[in-house]
């Protein structure tokens, strides 16, 4: 992209050299964005959709669900494997222990975070279904990463088509 320029050019020559490099760049990068923007913005919306999905539909509902008081008693950490110069990084999810009709229940929430969200002794709500014993944290915890991925998406899909309509109308 950038050539090499003879020993004997003046320093004009290299300022114009350089900003003429810029800018073919620039006019590369401006048609390249739009399309990018919305691949991108539409794997993470499809992602972020999904994962929406799956919580909504392994989330607790019905009659027989109780929301009870429990405590964070301490975090599950797991190593996860990057395929970066990062190396490896840990997730974390809260083990948590409530009590129902005076028996002691503990699990641990099924969502892992890439920074610790609660602290040993914090108070959660626990969503309990005693008919099947299943159990989750109430509120947004389990939805973070799909709202992320959703607002990431739709912000990607936006900033995509602004910049390609500033192409059209050539500003």
């Amino acid at each position: 992209m950038f050539d090499s320029l003879p020993e004997n050019t003046r320093s004009d020559d290299v300022v114009e050299a350089r900003a003429k490099a810029l800018r073919r760049l620039w006019r590369f990068l401006r048609l390249l964005a739009p399309p990018a923007l919305f691949v991108f913005g539409a794997l993470a919306l499809v992602v972020g959709g999904v994962l929406l999905s799956s919580v909504f539909l392994t989330r607790q509902r019905g009659p027989a669900v109780r929301t009870v008081s429990g405590t964070v008693v301490g975090l599950q950490r797991r190593q996860m494997i990057e395929i970066s110069a990062s190396g490896n990084s840990d997730v974390y999810a809260p083990i948590v222990r409530f009590q129902v009709d005076g028996q002691p229940h503990e699990f641990t929430s099924r969502m892992f975070t890439d920074r610790p969200d609660w602290t040993v002794g914090q108070a959660v709500e626990v969503l309990y279904d005693p008919t099947s014993g299943r159990t989750a944290i109430a509120g947004l915890a389990d939805w973070r990463p799909a709202l992320e991925f959703t607002v990431l998406g739709v912000g990607l899909l936006a900033l995509g088509s602004v910049l390609r309509r500033r192409n059209r109308t050539g500003s």
